[in-house]
């Protein structure tokens, strides 16, 4: 672990003078951190330092309409979060920005009253939202990975037919919740990987029964299973083996970091970011203790993740953090650090401008009106949720959220997969790229009572 004063002087490196220079950041950090794989304990030779932090939104920000969300240099990994951003993050407990508040002591380069103050407080952010957030991301982790390994040269024709298989199989599982003639009892599908082809290459079959079906969705089914197969038969991928093998290990350490804190987030209502009980296991996986010496990965790392996977469910049946985050005590918070940063900041006075009192407001009264998702997002997109019962709502949903360039908390595209099979007909989804159910979230609309075209 880098100490407290070796942090000090690499920020004092004439490379980081943006932090003491920018007038969005110089006198107004309210806290410095480490991130990445220092922060976790899983840093080997030659890893980059990441500093995080977190800065004061100015009073125009506040009272004047400006906006300032995140300063970030590429050139030495800084990311510095405005303080209402961070809290609107963490808030929904993302992965990334959640950890920088449950550091190491030492690791914290700088910390002011009001940073103090926002530490103090980190046990409000806490909720059953890990489970989504944390076990979201790994699995999108292991999604990326295994593409990229299908699409490179790393899995066998095996693997590969092994993985196109579960992808499909994946979809199958849904024709039954999104297709009527599945539904209805009218078709069936199963899939075979025991066969082989005139070049001894495995290859996956199919038995199809179909009877009075609908020839589109005959055609979407279709269309959904060969989509899977035409991706993972792309070919190219990485081209530099020796570079990207440690890559590939070291994805594989964050995907099974991310289930460990998610399950202790869910069991002890606390975090630790530097892993100490796992660091060996971490370390192995990082030295490759999951890939064989053809750089494929090891059956017993999939029998890992299924018990990381069920650990995470079981965690949350029994976890006593409140369902979402406590947003009245964290609204409390964040007008207490901006009043405080008001009295402290140097400014001039403000005029306010004139209003015209008798513009009348637009009312909504007619029962037969249907708010417009742009009303919605117009109104709190990052407590806000339209509940679908059923897939098919769910998918024209997700289809309208990307047009408008939303997309998953995990960077992914909402055309990617729909989530919808974890709660089914509760499935609620946030419009902050997060789903769930309805207790999750301040303000709850029905699919229905929406109008997706304006």
């Amino acid at each position: 672990m880098l100490t407290k004063e070796k942090l000090e002087e690499i920020v004092s490196r004439p490379e980081y003078d943006f932090l003491r220079t920018n007038p969005r950041l110089k006198d107004k950090i309210l806290f410095l951190t480490v991130g990445g794989s220092y922060a976790y304990g899983t840093n080997v030779e030659g890893s980059d330092i990441d500093i995080r932090g977190v800065a004061m939104n100015s009073i125009e920000d506040i009272l004047g309409g400006t906006t300032f969300e995140q300063f970030q240099n590429d050139e030495t990994d800084t990311v510095i979060y405005s303080v209402n951003k961070f809290i609107k993050l963490v808030t929904d407990c993302n992965p990334n920005v959640i950890e920088m508040l449950f550091c190491e002591p030492d690791q914290y380069i700088w910390v002011s009253p009001l940073g103090q103050l926002l530490l103090d407080n980190k046990h409000l952010f806490l909720s059953q939202k890990a489970y989504y957030t944390f076990g979201g991301y790994a699995r999108a982790q292991l999604n990326r990975l295994e593409n990229a390994l299908c699409r490179g040269n790393y899995f066998t024709q095996a693997q590969k037919e092994e993985h196109i298989a579960r992808s499909v199989e994946n979809s199958i599982d849904s024709f039954s919740e999104r297709y009527s003639a599945m539904i209805q009892g009218k078709g069936s599908i199963k899939l075979h990987t025991d066969k082989v082809d005139e070049n001894g290459d495995r290859i996956i079959t199919t038995d199809m029964t179909m009877k009075d079906v609908p020839l589109r969705e005959v055609r979407s089914m279709l269309e959904e299973m060969t989509n899977i197969v035409r991706d993972y038969d792309k070919s190219g991928g990485w081209r530099n083996t020796k570079k990207d093998i440690p890559h590939l290990n070291k994805h594989i350490t964050h995907l099974v970091r991310l289930y460990y804190m998610g399950i202790e987030i869910l069991q002890t209502g606390t975090l630790h970011t530097y892993r100490s009980k796992e660091h060996q296991l971490l370390m192995s996986i990082r030295s490759g203790l999951f890939l064989d010496e053809k750089n494929n990965l090891k059956p017993e790392f999939y029998t890992v993740l299924d018990d990381l996977e069920n650990k995470l469910k079981t965690a949350l049946d029994n976890s006593k953090l409140p369902k979402k985050a406590r947003r009245d005590e964290i609204k409390q918070l964040q007008i207490k650090i901006n009043l405080l940063m008001i009295k402290m900041d140097d400014y001039k006075e403000y005029t306010l401008p004139e209003f015209d009192l008798d513009k009348k407001e637009k009312v909504i009264n007619n029962k037969n009106y249907k708010i417009t998702l742009s009303e919605i997002l117009d109104m709190n997109p990052n407590y806000t949720a339209i509940h679908c019962n059923t897939e098919e709502k769910a998918n024209a949903l997700l289809i309208v959220l990307n047009r408008v360039g939303k997309e998953w908390i995990s960077g992914d595209s909402y055309l990617a997969e729909n989530n919808w099979r974890f709660e089914k007909t509760k499935t609620c989804y946030g419009l902050d790229g997060s789903y769930g159910i309805s207790e999750w979230y301040d303000d709850v609309y029905e699919f229905d009572d929406i109008d997706l075209n304006n």
